[in-house]
C-alpha cells in the first residue's frame, strides 16, 4: 500500500478529468487494461514528466524555485515534505540533477520520492549520491536507493553495491 501523497499529479481539474476519461475501458488504448476507473491509483499522473514540454518548463521551474525557498523557510515536518514533494514532482526533466540535495532530507519519506523520481527517470548519474544514501540514510530513503541500484544492474551500480557490501552497509544493518 503506498501513502498518501499531497504533491501534485495533474497539472489541472481539466487534465485530471481528461485523464479519467482516457483510462476508462472503452475510451482509449491507454486505458485498454479493465479497472475501475475510480481507483484513482490507476489513473495515470502528468507529473512527474517523462519529458519536457516546452509550454510548461519555464512555469515549473519557477514552481520548483518558489516550492524551494519555502522548504528552505519551513518548520513544520508536515509543509516541509509538502514542499519538497512538490518540488520533486514538478522539476523538469532537463533539471533531474537537481533533486539529488532532496535524498539527504531527514524526514523519512523526501528521499524516497527523490529515488522514485530517479527510478522513473532512469537517472544514472546520481548513483554515487545513491550509494551516499544507502551507507548514511536512515529508513525508506537507504533501502529505496539500495532497491534502486540493484534494479539498474549496470557496472557502476554493481560496483556502488559492492563497495557497500565491504564498508558501511555491513555496519548499518
Amino acid at each position: 500500500m503506498r501513502n498518501p501523497a499531497l504533491s501534485p499529479a495533474y497539472r489541472s481539474v481539466s487534465a485530471f478529468l481528461q485523464r479519467l476519461l482516457d483510462s476508462t475501458p472503452g475510451q482509449s488504448d491507454e486505458g485498454a487494461e479493465e479497472h475501475d476507473a475510480c481507483d484513482i491509483p490507476a489513473i495515470p499522473n502528468d507529473t512527474p514528466a517523462m519529458q519536457d514540454d516546452p509550454a510548461y518548463v519555464k512555469t515549473d521551474r519557477a514552481l520548483v524555485r518558489a516550492l524551494r525557498d519555502a522548504y528552505d523557510r519551513e518548520t513544520d515536518a508536515d509543509r516541509r515534505r509538502l514542499c519538497a514533494q512538490s518540488a520533486i514532482a514538478l522539476t523538469p526533466v532537463a533539471d533531474t540533477a537537481s533533486v539529488i540535495p532532496f535524498l539527504f532530507d531527514p524526514d523519512m519519506w523526501t528521499p524516497e520520492a527523490a529515488v522514485a523520481l530517479l527510478e522513473r527517470r532512469h537517472f544514472t548519474d546520481a548513483i554515487p549520491a545513491l550509494e551516499r544514501l544507502a551507507a548514511e540514510g536512515h529508513s525508506n530513503g537507504d533501502y529505496a536507493a539500495i532497491r534502486l541500484l540493484v534494479i539498474w544492474n549496470t557496472p557502476e551500480s554493481q560496483a556502488a553495491i559492492t563497495r557497500l557490501k565491504k564498508t558501511s552497509f555491513r555496519r548499518k544493518t
